[in-house]
């Protein structure tokens, strides 16, 4: 069906989807519902979601940068207590790995690895 502001399809307890009119669909599966009707699933792809891929490289590098100083601190290098360095490192942690979990799939999506879309990054 297609409406004005987009394409509606009709999905499972004949409830309609809205799609923008950019929207890709990839067919993923087709099987039998014990009612006897077929039906598919779909995933949506509204294009690439630059918000979260900057916001994916920005936390990656910063957890990088954080990590790095934090243990500098911790060896000694820089005149501070320890345990700033120790925070700057748990700082690090919690920073670079969401960072690097969304960056990794923005770069294997790019390479177009089967497996891997940019509907799997969570919108900011």
């Amino acid at each position: 069906m297609s409406t004005q502001g987009g394409t509606e399809l009709r999905t499972r307890g004949n409830s309609y989807a809205k799609l923008d009119d950019r929207a890709k669909l990839e067919r993923l599966l087709e099987g039998d519902s014990p009612d006897g009707v077929d039906y598919a699933t779909f995933l949506i792809h509204n294009g690439i979601p630059w918000n979260s891929i900057f916001l994916a490289i920005f936390l990656l590098g910063t957890g990088c940068t954080l990590l790095v100083f934090g243990t500098l601190m911790v060896k000694g290098h820089f005149k501070s207590d320890n345990n700033n360095g120790w925070d700057m490192i748990f700082l690090g942690c919690l920073t670079f790995l969401p960072g690097f979990y969304e960056s990794r799939i923005a770069y294997y999506t790019y390479r177009q690895s089967p497996g891997y879309s940019y509907s799997h990054i969570p919108g900011v």
